[in-house]
């Protein structure tokens, strides 16, 4: 059976869901049971309770409604309850349909389930989408009498019969080693977490002031990270840093399965094409919503602001002007109608380069920006040097000077680069940034890739002068 963080069992019938539950409660694996009815869910829409996240197993009986052969309706109704119960950032799960009528006993074979399975894809958000469906073939086994009846409760079925599904499911779900390969990673983060947990609490005696001894060591790690700047932001913020830093080391590497995949064909090869810039994306660039202040890596556009660039400049035109002799060069060729449209399609951003502890400590009142651009695939040869030999364009940037990340790409597709320039760097008060720049926040870069351009740019910076006769 999958290695998963949760289950869900979907079922009209008490019985039929809670012959899969006692299955996964035998194997320790953490399930839930919805009982389908109409009014639940529109109760459960109503109240915006919260929603399951980590499920990777659902067990989905097809006639949630009908008496008869499952139908469109079944299928919405299943879709319309995993996405009110279930969060859209979920995340892969394997569908696992158990039902009298996609068994191998009748023949409709496998029909009904390729049908749930297709009406899911076609009609749930993407991070909500199973990836593959299995079919249990066992359920008309539990019938008290008929192909379709009700089935026996569990207390009346014989433990040869619960081990024979177990061993069925077992069989149905260890499929997809790619998937069990990252599903098995989610866990090893749960494991870790555990001891992480474990570890910190394990030298505070149990009793009536264990919470109030775990608050002062908790605070005491988040001092230790942020020093005496203890406003309340700063102080989860720290506590953040450090519970992370522990767990990053204690999370090992969980690639079982991977071996069993050779390297790519050309197929894949056509189809990883936009995958990778999507993943660099995934890797590099976190782009949810700002909550706070500013935080480390930000990214802030200056494209449709350039009154907040520093300069006298006047006009997004003005902006655009300057930038182009400190990131491209055209070939005589170009007409000003190409210059502009380059300039144009390329997005202005600063990137916030103040190290993250002096952002969690308040060391400095100004936070440190460079200027780059966000380069659509299409413009990126105009920052890369002329080929004086062969004509065409080299995969240099012009200069030392420049930066260029690796190619990302966001959901809604259009592939860019980000460049940035070292000469091009300013300071702005903390206070004003965080008053005026965080409403053109766009995302932060992550801390390797953070850490990767600092070094960069301490190179630039600190590199000894070289005097010849040329």
């Amino acid at each position: 059976m999958l290695k998963t963080g949760h289950a869900l069992v979907i079922d009209d019938k008490q019985n039929d869901g809670m012959i899969i539950c006692s299955v996964l409660i035998e194997n320790f694996t953490p399930c839930y049971f919805f009982q389908y009815d109409e009014r639940k869910v529109l109760e459960h829409q109503e109240q915006q309770k919260p929603k399951l996240t980590g499920i990777r197993l659902i067990f989905q009986d097809l006639a949630l409604t009908s008496q008869g052969e499952p139908s469109k309706t079944d299928y919405d109704a299943a879709a319309l309850t995993i996405e009110t119960i279930i969060s859209e950032q979920n995340g892969p799960w394997l569908l696992v349909t158990w039902s009298t009528w996609a068994g191998a006993e009748n023949n409709l074979g496998t029909q009904k389930a390729e049908e749930v399975f297709n009406h899911l894809r076609e009609n749930l958000p993407p991070g909500l989408r199973p990836f593959a469906f299995v079919v249990l073939d066992t359920k008309p086994m539990y019938s008290k009498s008929g192909l379709h009846g009700e089935l026996q409760a569990v207390s009346e079925i014989s433990p040869e019969l619960i081990t024979h599904l177990s061993d069925h499911i077992k069989e149905k779900t260890a499929q997809h080693p790619a998937t069990t390969a990252l599903i098995e990673w989610e866990t090893e983060v749960f494991r870790a977490i555990s001891e992480t947990v474990s570890e910190i609490t394990s030298f505070i005696q149990p009793g009536n002031n264990f919470d109030s001894d775990l608050g002062s060591i908790l605070r005491e790690l988040s001092l230790a990270e942020i020093g005496k700047n203890i406003s309340p932001e700063n102080l989860s913020r720290g506590l953040k840093e450090v519970l992370s830093s522990i767990l990053r080391d204690k999370i090992k590497s969980t690639a079982c399965g991977i071996e069993n995949f050779g390297d790519i064909n050309e197929d894949q090869t056509q189809r990883l094409i936009n995958w990778k810039a999507k993943t660099n994306r995934i890797i590099h660039l976190e782009t949810s919503a700002l909550s706070q202040d500013l935080p480390p890596g930000s990214i802030v556009e200056l494209s449709h602001n350039p009154e907040l660039a520093p300069g006298n400049f006047q006009s997004k035109e003005d902006l655009e002007k300057f930038i182009r002799p400190n990131f491209f060069q055209f070939d005589n060729t170009d007409n000003r109608a190409t210059k502009n449209r380059v300039s144009t399609e390329c997005s202005i951003i600063a990137l916030d380069l103040t190290p993250p502890c002096d952002h969690a400590q308040n060391k400095s009142p100004w936070n440190k920006y460079i200027i780059g651009l966000l380069v659509p695939e299409a413009n990126i040869n105009y920052c890369r040097a002329p080929d004086r030999i062969n004509g065409g364009r080299t995969n240099k940037l012009l200069g030392d000077y420049l930066l260029c990340l690796p190619e990302m790409m966001n959901q809604e597709g259009g592939k860019y680069f980000l460049v940035l320039n070292s000469k091009l760097i300013f300071s702005i008060d903390k206070t004003k940034a965080n008053n005026v720049l965080k409403e053109h926040y766009k995302g932060r870069l992550r801390e390797q890739i953070l850490s990767d351009i600092t070094s960069w740019l301490i190179r630039q910076s600190t590199r000894p002068g070289i005097v010849e006769l040329r």
